[in-house]
């Protein structure tokens, strides 16, 4: 049994060039997970996978290069994911070497 916690950045590489995020993972007794994603290609237009997916082991400057590419209805409507990596965007600047 599998599931992703919203807002976690994916790779899709049959599907997408860029790191896709969950908007919705639905569990399974057994079996696959049924995935709600969201990709670049798109402008964050939404998608659905019943697979297993790799997570996106990608620093911040990826994950807001792969947001940058979103429609401004994706802000909107998903504003705790796009929160959330602000917040982790403006730690990461916070704390770059080049400032200490």
């Amino acid at each position: 049994m599998l599931w992703y916690p919203i807002g976690t950045f994916l790779w899709d590489i049959e599907r997408s060039k860029w790191p896709v995020i969950c908007i919705q993972s639905s569990k399974k007794e057994d079996g696959p997970p049924v995935l709600l994603l969201s990709k670049a290609e798109f402008g964050g237009d939404y998608y659905s996978r019943n697979c297993t997916l790799e997570k996106a082991n990608v620093d911040i400057y990826q994950k807001m290069a792969t947001i940058g590419k979103f429609k401004p209805w994706f802000y909107k409507i998903h504003n705790n994911i796009i929160s959330s990596t602000m917040v982790d965007f403006a730690m990461e600047c916070l704390n770059h070497p080049c400032r200490k």
